[in-house]
């Protein structure tokens, strides 16, 4: 899970031009945006590990992971669908990167509501976008 979200935060760095590439991070829950974030703002969570099917010497896994993107409010109908889109991109971005060869597919599951977060730094919206990456693991 661990190089998996290093990996997904350095593609999003990469290829979302609309972010400052220290603008995007782990984050430890979705509601928790550093002082010193500047907006837009992508956030990464670890969304769990579950075990789906063990077969005679390996078992799949699922990595879940949470990606938020965090805006200031503003011109409210400009910037919600803004954010959209900004979700939609970041889904295309990561939908055909596998990253490395234990991973056996992507599939972005769902996306989350814009949301209101009152913040130190005003009101800020926020929404995501829940994905699924599948690996196989062998038994040691």
């Amino acid at each position: 899970m661990e190089k998996l979200l290093v990996q997904i935060r350095q593609a999003l760095r990469e290829e979302m031009s609309w972010v400052r590439s220290f603008d995007v991070c782990l984050i430890p829950h979705a509601g928790m945006i550093p002082e010193d974030a500047g907006m837009p703002y992508i956030g990464i969570k670890d969304g769990g590990v579950q075990n789906r099917h063990e077969q005679m010497s390996c078992t799949d896994r699922e990595l879940r992971i949470d990606v938020y993107v965090y805006d200031r409010l503003g011109k409210r109908d400009e910037n919600i669908q803004g954010l959209h889109a900004k979700i939609r991109e970041i889904a295309t971005c990561l939908r055909g990167r596998l990253f490395d060869g234990s991973l056996l597919s992507v599939t972005p599951v769902s996306e989350y509501p814009v949301t209101l977060l009152a913040t130190k730094k005003g009101l800020v919206i926020r929404a995501g976008l829940h994905l699924i990456y599948e690996r196989e693991e062998e038994y040691v």
